[in-house]
């Protein structure tokens, strides 16, 4: 996330009221030093009741601008970063959010991402639901273990992010948050 006031990157994971965020995906540049494979990326955030928000890509777009990296590499190979022409809002409810960044060889349909927490057992598990799909609709799920198996192709990495009301939080706060969303340019 870059900071659109100032432009810089927020490597704190707290965020204040009222910011405004573009979202960026970075990728370590010695990991360009080989092929790159092109990928789906779905970011989401989950808030403390499970409730799930897509962030990227919109979910109007399907899986057409999500298909990561874009286009062919210069001369130079790919680039380390790549806007996602989103911006975020901190709003409340604050505390703390979980981003996801969650990459797949497999298109998934964008609107899987957005959910209202669940808290029941189990999730689809027939034979037409797909393991990532299965995994994705037991979140917020309250069960033990977990019975998916993730496949090698997957690769989730998750970002607690702290929204408050004042750059100076209480101590002791918690509770769950939930940015606001919009779509926009960064």
């Amino acid at each position: 996330m870059k900071n659109l006031s100032d432009g810089k990157a927020n490597t704190s994971g707290v965020v204040v009221k009222g910011e405004r965020y573009a979202l960026w995906l970075r990728a370590r540049p010695e990991d360009l030093k080989n092929p790159v494979e092109k990928r789906y990326v779905y970011l989401f955030s989950l808030d403390s009741f499970g409730r799930g928000t897509l962030l990227f890509p919109r979910v109007d777009s399907g899986n057409v601008e999500n298909r990561i990296p874009p286009g062919a590499p210069d001369k130079d190979g790919y680039p380390v970063e790549i806007p996602l022409n989103r911006t975020i809002t901190v709003g409340p409810p604050y505390g703390t959010d979980t981003s996801i960044v969650l990459t797949s060889d497999e298109a998934l349909p964008p609107d899987l991402f957005d959910f209202e927490g669940v808290r029941t057992r189990g999730g689809p598990t027939g034979p037409a639901a797909s393991p990532l799909t299965r995994l994705l609709s037991s979140v917020g799920a309250v069960t033990r273990g977990m019975a998916v198996a993730a496949p090698a192709t997957w690769s989730v990495h998750r970002y607690p992010v702290l929204s408050v009301e004042s750059a100076s939080p209480a101590p002791g706060r918690s509770g769950g948050a939930r940015s606001g969303n919009e779509a926009g340019s960064p």
